[in-house]
């Protein structure tokens, strides 16, 4: 066939090239028509086979980069999500784990198309360029390029409409401004974005040995049969073994945790109100702490410890009570403390005031008063709960305003006491409580405890010391903030102010929740109300925000009074809230997360006193709870009815235990336990706040409660490992009194005299924690071994494999060499394992940032080295 003929068929087969002439086309437009003209039809078919690939190859690309997108914004598309045949968390959850690795495999896929075409391509190429003169080719790859690049950018605004679609019905991710940097230095984009997931935001799952610890606690103080215990067992410990270390922070996350953490010169810590988080430079935050606690009317310095002596103070007053047969052995047991232990202080900055002043808390938890304070609270709490005035919660306060009609004459105002802790001096305190107990009539009968004792342990736990940047203080007036007993006495004098003021102004409604007062009274009668309520007590003073445009804030609840006198109700949010709630993506149980929508859906329903404001307040609930990173479908499923359902009828008798969280794993344990009686609480261990807020001064080692403790020998290879709830130096005071007496029941003491051998006192190692007796037997035997002199319990043999693979790693390391400088508790160890050792995923670093100190269950090695 001539090559007049095979143009003239080829301009049969592509409509494009039957226009006219392209004169006035720029080369690249006519490249085409030149070629149908001037070269055969195996070339023309050339041309358009790379030019079709070069299109699809653009395509592709851009498909590519659309999958990308999905995955880095954590949505799907259309095609690849499955409506799970289950309806529950976990099928949803399976669900979208398939259509992520449907994307992964589009995205294989994708890759491996691009390199097909580009074969093609070349291919075609090299065929044309021995057809083509060089000009000619020139121009078709300019050509090409242009086609397939127009193509490509038509592709590119298909995709980019379909993604911003898609996103719009997915949450919105968007950070929310919740950080509040005071720091001269400023944080790394990675470090803001960190810190704005909230401080209460699970980067991972508890220690596996942790968890053991109080799955074996939880055992022996249940009172199941062996059978039962032993079932549970074969049960739970297989499926924590496998389950691989688990984070939700991605390695640039880790990178920024680690550094903040190692960071000394800043602290972080929440702010007094709202949930901001707040960084401050740690020399100015001990500055403003150090100013707080120059006011000698309230602080005063002391010069030596007496933490020992009221320690001793409250031992010898319980013995005193219940050798008189005041209490009983078990009453001393829970008011007794686990030894001298001197509380901490620490501040919460106001930063909604002026020059960001510290709010004082003093930390009380393990201290000699704690326990003493809360069983006094508990037996002592009836003597305020029968007052009218006083309320619990604003669901209290809604029902007795819900018929309240207020006149043109009357004002709605509220008072608030200005540090209301601090302001009640001492005498005012005793003389209070020393009333209230003179008073009743029943507290004779259901205790044995006479007057002066009451007062005598309640002189005691208002007596407070307290340390703060290697300084030690004594709080001379008020009650101290952090005592379960301060609350109790704050309401008891409250409540003696209101016996005094209520008769001699007779407002129209007085309703008091703590220090914050909602009144409404003549507007004519509110200096004076002011004047006389400041001049009751001395060192009380109140403070006073009247209604503004017919509105006022109280609690949670803003109150409006209508034309016609009534009250409407509706949410309120102080200006240092933010929308910072728990966040979907943390390591938290789904029923956390089911429970903050249910509870704020609640609220907004019971806080809305018309349907117009309750519809406002829930469209702003769906908006938080997205930029929160809930899924609009999970939202709108967990929303409570109208109508309230009727909710199951708890078992009396059911105990409430925690254990700490792991995820899939601990609700799988809770669904077992439940037909038990038994409830178990989840409890996440490793939350930012826990791994850095670290505003107080820390505990020195020999001050440390509820340990696991080692003692090596410095002449062979055994040790010594023990356990206690007392602080380190008194277990450690008692090792050297039994040496020293020979004690034969000590065997510490039979080994030093047996083999003539010494232990090295000097460097005594804390490998873990735990909060209870049973919790602390189970660590203690889990880190003894054949080098171990100890008795310890029998661990049951299901745990062996575990314990084998964790002592065989810890034999490769020289422990002595490692941590003989080294007073931070096998901090050698752990460096050493996971560096053998890496998790398959980023899990196992959390383990090393969150210190033992900060929870009650931590083990420093990361169980899944020992696993893997």
């Amino acid at each position: 066939m001539s090559p007049s003929k095979v143009m003239k068929a080829s301009q049969t087969n592509y409509p494009a090239q039957r226009t006219k002439p392209h004169q006035n086309y720029p080369p690249e437009l006519q490249i085409f028509s030149i070629i149908s003209k001037s070269y055969e039809r195996d070339t023309l078919l050339s041309v358009r086979k790379w030019e079709d690939f070069a299109k699809r190859q653009g395509s592709t690309r851009e498909q590519l980069f659309f999958l990308h997108e999905c995955l880095r914004h954590s949505i799907l598309p259309n095609s690849v999500r499955y409506k799970p045949p289950v309806n529950c968390p976990m099928g949803w959850k399976l669900a979208e784990q398939c259509g992520r690795r449907m994307v992964k495999l589009m995205i294989t896929d994708a890759h491996y198309r691009i390199n097909k075409y580009q074969q093609i391509i070349d291919v075609q190429k090299a065929k044309l360029e021995k057809t083509l003169n060089q000009e000619h080719l020139s121009t078709l790859i300019t050509a090409i390029s242009l086609s397939s690049g127009k193509h490509r950018e038509q592709r590119r605004r298909v995709l980019k409409t379909k993604l911003a679609k898609i996103r719009k019905q997915q949450p919105d991710n968007t950070p929310i401004d919740c950080v509040v940097n005071l720091s001269k230095q400023p944080l790394s984009k990675m470090e803001q974005q960190l810190l704005q997931k909230g401080l209460n935001y699970n980067t991972g799952d508890a220690s596996k040995t942790d968890f053991f610890a109080a799955l074996e606690s939880l055992l022996k103080s249940s009172n199941l049969n062996e059978e039962t215990q032993e079932e549970i067992r074969q049960t739970i410990v297989p499926m924590v073994k496998q389950k691989r270390q688990h984070t939700q922070l991605n390695s640039q996350e880790l990178k920024a945790l680690k550094k903040l953490k190692n960071r000394k010169d800043i602290v972080i810590l929440p702010a007094d109100k709202g949930r901001t988080t707040v960084v401050m430079d740690r020399e100015e935050y001990t500055k403003k702490a150090e100013e707080l606690l120059k006011d000698e009317d309230v602080y005063q310095q002391l010069p030596t410890n007496p933490i020992q002596t009221l320690d001793n103070r409250i031992q010898r007053t319980l013995n005193k009570l219940s050798k008189t047969g005041q209490i009983t052995k078990q009453d001393q047991w829970r008011m007794k403390s686990n030894g001298p232990v001197l509380p901490r202080f620490y501040g919460r900055p106001k930063i909604h005031k002026a020059n960001i002043p510290l709010r004082p808390i003093v930390s009380l938890p393990g201290t000699p008063t704690y326990n003493l304070s809360k069983e006094l609270y508990r037996k002592l709490k009836h003597l305020t709960e029968s007052c009218d005035h006083s309320i619990n919660s604003a669901i209290q306060f809604l029902e007795k305003i819900r018929d309240i009609q207020i006149d043109e004459q009357e004002i709605m105002v509220s008072f608030d006491v200005t540090a209301l802790y601090t302001s009640i001096g001492q005498k005012l305190a005793k003389e209070t409580m020393e009333q209230l107990l003179s008073n009743d009539e029943q507290l004779p009968q259901q205790s044995k405890m006479q007057h002066t004792s009451w007062m005598e342990c309640i002189n005691l736990c208002l007596t407070t010391y307290f340390q703060f940047n290697g300084q030690i203080y004594e709080q001379v007036k008020g009650t101290p903030m952090g005592s379960p007993i301060s609350g109790l006495i704050a309401e008891a004098v409250m409540q003696r102010l209101e016996n005094i003021i209520l008769p001699k102004i007779k407002p129209k409604i007085w309703i008091r929740y703590v220090d914050d007062t909602f009144v409404i009274i003549k507007r004519n009668e509110l200096d004076k109300t002011h004047n006389l309520i400041n001049n009751v007590f001395n060192d009380i003073k109140f403070t006073r925000e009247e209604e503004s445009e017919n509105k006022i804030p109280f609690l949670d609840v803003l109150v409006r009074r209508t034309t016609t006198g009534e009250l409407e109700t509706q949410v309120y949010r102080k200006s240092t809230h933010t929308d910072q709630i728990l966040n979907y993506n943390s390591n938290n149980p789904i029923a956390h997360k089911r429970n903050c929508i249910q509870t704020l859906f609640k609220r907004a329903r019971t806080h809305c006193s018309t349907p117009t404001l309750r519809k406002i307040e829930e469209k702003y609930l769906m908006d938080v709870f997205q930029k929160n990173g809930y899924p609009r479908n999970f939202i709108k499923r967990h929303i409570p009815p109208s109508q309230p359902t009727k909710t199951k009828a708890t078992k009396e008798n059911t105990k409430k235990i925690a254990l700490p969280y792991i995820k899939d794993i601990s609700e799988i344990t809770k669904r077992l336990f439940k037909p038990l009686g038994i409830d178990v609480v989840h409890k996440p261990t490793k939350s930012l706040h826990s791994i850095l807020c670290q505003p107080k001064d820390s505990t020195a080692k020999e001050d440390k409660t509820n340990i696991i403790y080692k003692i090596n020998c410095n002449n062979c290879e055994k040790h010594y490992i023990g356990q206690s709830g007392r602080p380190l130096r008194l277990r450690i005071h008692e090792h050297k009194l039994a040496v020293k007496r020979h004690d034969i029941h000590s065997l510490i003491s039979l080994h030093t005299d047996n083999h003539g051998h010494q232990f090295d006192w000097d460097n005594v190692q804390i490998l873990d924690k735990g909060n209870n007796k049973n919790a602390r037997e189970f660590l203690e035997a889990w880190h003894s071994s054949e080098s171990s002199i100890n008795r310890h319990i029998e661990i049951d043999k299901i745990y062996q494999p575990i314990r084998k693979k964790l002592h065989t790693r810890l034999a490769k390391v020289q422990v002595t060499e490692t941590i003989s400088s080294n007073t931070s508790n096998l901090e050698g160890v752990k460096t050493y394992i996971n560096n053998q050792s890496r998790p398959r995923s980023p899990g196992g670093m959390i383990n090393k940032l969150v210190e033992k100190p900060k929870s009650s269950l931590q083990f420093e090695v990361c169980a899944e080295d020992v696993t893997q």
